[in-house]
């Protein structure tokens, strides 16, 4: 594990005005030195509760976050405290989700999250509309998400929000739910984790009653990572009841999910339908231009807007292209550099505190022509035939393989491989994907020799 450099001598015991910074500190640096995985799973979603008496206080959404922590991260964590606190602190972690306690009927700890009366979960004060930087990446989904707010349930029902992890589904969702609290209505947000753990515990105790009405009397229902319900039919018949419940009784709903909803093959054909049936929008990764304004409009919100300069911002930028958590972590970097030294910061010290937190495999762009080219190389057939109408047996399994590289590895929607690959329709291209996933899961050698190509790309 690596550390951020600096050497014990030059930190002083941490005094700082605001200690939230403290964490926002230690996350930024944990975001660049653990898995992108671990981080998501079990740090992004923690919060700042207090630093008193040399303890540092922080939330957890659920126990299983909290006990990760305690047990297994205590000491990778509690290394980075330490260090930028330049301070023995000692960690103490609590849980805040909605499962521990009882729902609040009043703003609690609104320094952190608000909640409402009739909420489920708690919304974090900076996912609002006025925090979430708007460009070419994302303007669709921010339109439709305004739109649900202003006037839920009216045109956009169900609303489905899809992307990769780190770029704002959960932000818009919390932004919702802003709005929706504001127009005096109770709107329930709830991560897919939540619900099920929630679900099966109603189930256990017999208070399915309960945890009937909890949803089923919002006005509008979040809910994020739909994508964890693969896998849980049990779950996915409550949510089902739920969904209809709510739709027939003309409340909105708005669902997160890392990829398009035909892609979630495990899931429930009725479920999927009833989602598909809605607007389904999509946030790509932010432009140059749209991550430099992202990165001022933190630096807005820190009071640092003549931190640094246009020029850094752009190195930053340039270092971190497809993912806004990776982004604010560099910037978080630099800025828990600053505040602990005390060293005015300029284009070599961005360049040295950031030399490796983009994988060099990100600049690649992979484009049609490197993926029909590698799959004409490997089958042994004319780049022409891909894109005719002969149907034999090798030929389809290699535009199904072309289909499914370009999915994932091109990142082109499904009607523009049809297009590339002879006028297709876009369900012949959901259909091969769908096939070479299933094929995947049924055969290791299948899957590495999936692996081998899409490593071939770069």
């Amino acid at each position: 594990m690596q550390s951020i450099g600096l050497e014990s001598k030059q930190l002083e015991p941490y005094k700082h005005e605001d200690p939230k910074s403290l964490w926002a500190a230690v996350l930024g640096n944990l975001q660049l030195h653990v898995s992108r995985d671990c981080f998501d799973t079990w740090l992004s979603k923690t919060s700042f509760l207090s630093l008193e008496e040399d303890i540092l206080t922080i939330g957890a959404p659920n126990a299983f976050v909290a006990e990760m922590l305690e047990q297994r991260l205590s000491g990778i964590v509690l290394n980075y405290v330490q260090k930028l606190a330049g301070s023995e602190l000692s960690l103490k972690v609590e849980v805040v989700g909605a499962a521990s306690a009882p729902i609040p009927e009043v703003i609690a700890h609104k320094d952190d999250l608000v909640t409402s009366k009739g909420f489920s979960g708690r919304l974090f004060h900076k996912f609002t509309f006025s925090d979430f930087v708007v460009g070419p990446s994302n303007e669709l989904a921010h339109a439709a998400a305004m739109a649900v707010a202003t006037s839920p349930a009216d045109k956009y029902n169900p609303l489905v929000i899809y992307s990769s992890v780190g770029l704002g589904k959960t932000h818009l969702l919390h932004a919702i739910g802003h709005n929706i609290t504001a127009l005096g209505m109770s709107p329930v947000y709830v991560t897919t984790e939540e619900f099920t753990n929630q679900y099966i515990s109603a189930i256990r105790a017999g208070t399915t009653e309960e945890f009937r009405f909890q949803y089923r009397h919002a006005d509008v229902l979040l809910i994020d990572d739909i994508q964890f319900l693969s896998g849980k039919e049990q779950t996915q018949e409550g949510f089902f009841h739920t969904f209809n419940a709510l739709h027939l009784a003309g409340k909105q709903i708005v669902v997160a999910s890392d990829r398009p909803i035909q892609e979630l093959s495990i899931l429930e054909k009725r479920i999927t339908s009833r989602l598909a049936g809605g607007l389904v929008v999509d946030l790509q990764p932010p432009s140059r231009e749209t991550r430099v304004a992202i990165l001022q409009s933190k630096l807005n919100r820190l009071n640092k807007s003549d931190f640094v300069s246009g020029d850094m911002l752009d190195l930053i930028a340039s270092r971190a292209p497809t993912n806004i958590r990776e982004l604010e972590g560099c910037l978080n970097r630099i800025v828990a550099y600053a505040d602990l030294v005390n060293h005015e910061i300029n284009l070599d010290i961005v360049s040295q505190l950031i030399p490796d937190t983009i994988d060099p495999q990100a600049h690649l762009t992979v484009t049609a022509k490197m993926v029909l080219d590698l799959i004409s190389k490997h089958f042994n057939i004319e780049n022409a035939a891909l894109c005719g109408r002969t149907r034999s047996s090798q030929l389809t399994n290699a535009r199904h393989m072309a289909m499914y590289l370009l999915r994932h590895e091109a990142k082109m929607g499904f009607k523009e491989i049809g297009k590339s690959l002879g006028d297709r329709d876009h369900s012949t291209v959901i259909n091969a994907c769908h096939k070479i996933d299933s094929m995947i899961s049924r055969s290791a050698s299948f899957q590495n020799r999936v692996q081998f190509l899409r490593k071939s790309l770069r």
